[in-house]
């Protein structure tokens, strides 16, 4: 009786071990689509910055295509146009 217990302990603990894997692969590959989106959002970013285009619609297309907030798209084009001017983050 206690060997069978043991073997359903180990099948489940498998079992566990495999979902975790599993769930971590797929963790992984949403970080690394999220990475592609971020740059490309980037470089769209500092293409509109380049031409000079309103930052108001800059921040709003980032806005739009991310999610973010006001704050926290404003201080993310500021970043990147103070990335482009040769100057420090933005706080």
């Amino acid at each position: 009786m206690e060997f069978v217990s043991l073997i359903i302990v180990l099948l489940a603990a498998a079992l566990i071990i495999g979902v975790l894997f599993n769930s971590n692969k797929k963790l992984q590959q949403q970080v690394a689509d999220n990475l592609v989106q971020d740059q490309k959002l980037e470089r769209m970013i500092i293409d509109r910055l380049k031409a000079g285009q309103d930052k108001v619609a800059i921040v709003k297309f980032v806005r739009e295509h991310s999610g973010l907030g006001l704050v926290e798209a404003k201080k993310y084009v500021d970043n990147i146009e103070a990335d482009l001017n040769g100057k420090g983050p933005v706080e």
